[in-house]
């Protein structure tokens, strides 16, 4: 987990790790940004006709639909642009937004540069200001865990 709330904006943002996030290309992993579910809604629950924005963020004040952006940076200074995959309700009123380089778990292990071993920062922005309440690098598959 990493313990960082901010609000992200339409400027992109530079988050560095303070260890980084290893990279296993054996499993699919995805980088999460979890928000309060008192706020935010996944956009999927309010409008299945808009695909292109199934996983975006649907804010319960206004009805927009906030689009986080995400690229992780790697040891090599490779930019790993990932999309949004999924979202997934989480503990104690915590909603998060799942970005990854495939899309569903059963997809094929991602195409990460050959020279990247693990991630050092992350950098963010969004077309509407959120705040994010931490961010989390989890596997969501992998061969030695059924």
């Amino acid at each position: 987990m990493i313990r960082l709330t901010m609000v992200v904006d339409e400027q992109w943002q530079t988050i560095e790790f303070a260890s980084p996030l290893e990279l296993n290309r054996r499993g699919l992993q995805r980088f999460h940004i979890v928000v309060s579910n008192e706020k935010y809604d996944p956009n999927l629950d309010h409008d299945l006709s808009d695909s292109a924005h199934y996983f975006d963020l649907f804010r319960e004040a206004n009805g927009a639909v906030v689009s986080p952006d995400v690229i992780l940076l790697d040891n090599q200074g490779n930019e790993v642009k990932v999309t949004a995959t999924g979202t997934t309700e989480l503990y104690e009123g915590r909603l998060s937004v799942n970005f990854g380089m495939f899309d569903s778990a059963s997809a094929a292990i991602p195409p990460y540069p050959e020279d990247s071993k693990y991630f050092v920062a992350a950098r963010l922005r969004s077309n509407l200001p959120f705040e994010a309440l931490h961010f989390r690098w989890h596997v969501d598959r992998h061969p030695d865990i059924l």
